[in-house]
């Protein structure tokens, strides 16, 4: 974007949003869990919410036995697109266990470097095989000439550290020892772990350019994507959020969990609000400038049936034009349901595919 220019787009769909609910409808908003799934990590070379994952070799729970991350083919499952995703097997003393990323490359196209890159996060109760268990993630990047990559935010981590620990310095802060760090989900340092092992990682392998690079996510994703982003606003081009929790006052059944996980008693203690996406939007112009600012784009999505996360969208783009920062805002007629999520996630990858060509969000 070459002006600091805001761009809002509200739109209110009155036709009916078709739902794939895969029976996974659940309480306070949330997907119900399938009997399969499990809350505690798998040990080892598996991910909490994917244990029948074919093990990688030589990976031990304690994460120290590989030094760097093992990629295998993926076995073919429900998403038949996964057997033709690469998959990382990442171990992390701060996770105190492996973390599954899958990674789909427009085929043909699997060694290139800088090619424009999402990474796309799932929601509360799922694991990396979400995205491609309900739509064809494969097609989608062969479509757009995009990598897609999808890392493990376990059953509930929130994509959060213990504690309340925002990482102040990403890629500078030592490990802890061996062992030093429980497995369950309490006990992960999700944030550090994708600042100091994954994004190396990817940087190195992918070549992962500040200005082709975008993330975005479901509910509990959709508040880890722009989290994320706002850490390091300057290696993003742009964060998204599908049905997100931008506010974590709005977080449900897991306004109890949440608190504890930060070590706090409620909701709306200081440690849990400066966990709140909408909290932290003013680090855009903090980090970035008035210039750099104006290149970045935020996508917030939802279905206005979806209320308690449609009240969260509205207040963080109030926030978002208070700041001037570029954003769009979408309310569909839909609920928190997959058949949602995978209708919208196109449409977050065109607005930012547009953002890449220099795109004005129709401000000209």
């Amino acid at each position: 974007m070459k002006k600091n220019l805001l761009a809002l787009i509200a739109i209110s769909l009155l036709a009916s949003i078709p739902v794939f609910a895969m029976g996974r409808g659940g309480v306070d908003g949330m997907p119900a869990v399938p009997a399969n799934r499990g809350s505690v990590p798998q040990a080892p070379g598996t991910s909490a919410a994917c244990g029948s994952l074919p093990q990688a070799p030589e990976v031990s729970a304690a994460c120290g036995s590989v030094p760097q991350a093992s990629a295998v083919q993926a076995a073919a499952g429900p998403g038949a697109c996964l057997a033709s995703a690469e998959m990382l097997v990442v171990p992390s003393q701060w996770l105190g266990c492996n973390d599954t990323v899958y990674v789909f490359s427009p085929s043909g196209r699997e060694t290139e470097k800088a090619l424009p890159s999402l990474l796309l996060l799932h929601g509360w109760s799922g694991c990396s095989r979400d995205w491609a268990e309900h739509t064809d993630i494969q097609a989608l990047a062969g479509k757009t000439g995009w990598r897609i990559i999808c890392p493990d935010g376990f059953f509930d981590s929130w994509y959060i550290d213990k504690a309340g620990q925002l990482p102040e310095d990403g890629l500078e802060s030592t490990s802890p020892a061996p062992g030093s760090l429980s497995t369950g989900a309490n006990g992960m340092q999700w944030r550090k772990f994708f600042w100091q092992d994954l994004w190396p990682l990817l940087d190195e392998k992918y070549s992962l350019q500040p200005d082709r690079t975008f993330i975005t996510g479901l509910s509990m994703g959709g508040h880890g994507a722009m989290n994320i982003f706002l850490d390091h606003p300057e290696r993003f081009r742009g964060a998204g959020s599908m049905s997100g929790v931008l506010d974590l006052k709005y977080s449900g059944g897991s306004a109890d969990r949440i608190p504890q996980m930060l070590g706090a008693e409620n909701i709306n203690e200081a440690v849990c609000r400066e966990q709140c996406a909408v909290e932290r939007l003013g680090r855009v112009g903090e980090i970035c400038g008035k210039a750099g600012s104006a290149e970045k784009i935020l996508v917030i999505t939802c279905g206005y049936e979806d209320v308690r996360f449609a009240q969260a969208a509205r207040e963080f783009d109030a926030r978002c034009t208070e700041l001037g920062l570029n954003h769009i805002l979408m309310l569909s007629r839909a609920k928190h349901r997959w058949g949602y999520w995978t209708w919208v996630l196109p449409y977050h990858m065109d607005w930012f595919a547009q953002t890449l060509a220099g795109g004005s969000l129709g401000s000209e």
